[in-house]
């Protein structure tokens, strides 16, 4: 819907029992000035598991701002579950074929996540990130989830021209606890078109 007072435009979409408002605009008429604006905001979203996890709300607040070659990107949301609050926060630039995640921030009650690093979709698919966690509460993303996760993720990869991927995820350590058990975990996993190998031991609890 075009907002009157202004050459903004605006989608409304009600979700997740709450509202999320995409709102900006994007004059790309002349390659040479083209600028693009976009705020997403989103208030009231909740959301809970498949057993009696508790249900968490979010508010969060998203913007993208500059040119196709030249774009930031920053956001930040707010979830609360059992009165206990988590935050994430978002920084990225980006250009027409690849995007830097400078910083993926999400603080829980009593530990964190934090995440960087590259994605580019052109001339092909391709990616290098990596992610610490230290007590990271995944239940404050997945309801059934909660834990205190410790360790560090990276994965490297990029697509075929025939099709099919090339990629790595390496977990050097995993540890902590999830869903109220004692969690130790450590792996390799690599695929190259049709052919993978690896190797994974986890524990959970007495398993």
């Amino acid at each position: 819907l075009k907002n009157s007072s202004s050459s903004d435009y605006a989608v409304v979409v009600d979700a997740f029992d709450g509202r999320v408002t995409l709102q900006g605009h994007a004059d790309l008429r002349d390659p040479a000035h083209a600028r693009l604006r976009f705020a997403i905001n989103a208030r009231g979203l909740r959301w809970s598991g498949t057993t009696n996890a508790p249900q968490v709300r979010a508010d969060a607040d998203f913007g993208v701002a500059g040119r196709p070659e030249a774009w930031a990107a920053i956001g930040n949301a707010k979830l609360l579950r059992l009165r206990r609050t988590a935050r994430l926060h978002f920084d990225g630039r980006g250009n027409t074929t690849q995007a830097t995640i400078n910083a993926l921030h999400a603080a829980t009650p009593g530990g964190a996540l934090d995440a960087h690093g590259q994605v580019a979709w052109s001339p092909a698919l391709r990616w290098d990130i990596a992610a610490q966690l230290d007590r990271f509460d995944p239940g404050y993303f997945m309801p059934d989830w909660d834990g205190a996760l410790e360790g560090r993720i990276t994965s490297t990869g990029s697509a075929r021209k025939a099709g099919g991927f090339d990629a790595a995820v390496d977990v050097p350590r995993l540890g902590g606890r999830l869903r109220g058990r004692a969690l130790q975990a450590h792996g390799r996993f690599a695929m190259q078109g049709d052919a993978y190998r690896g190797n994974v031991e986890l524990a959970l609890g007495s398993s």
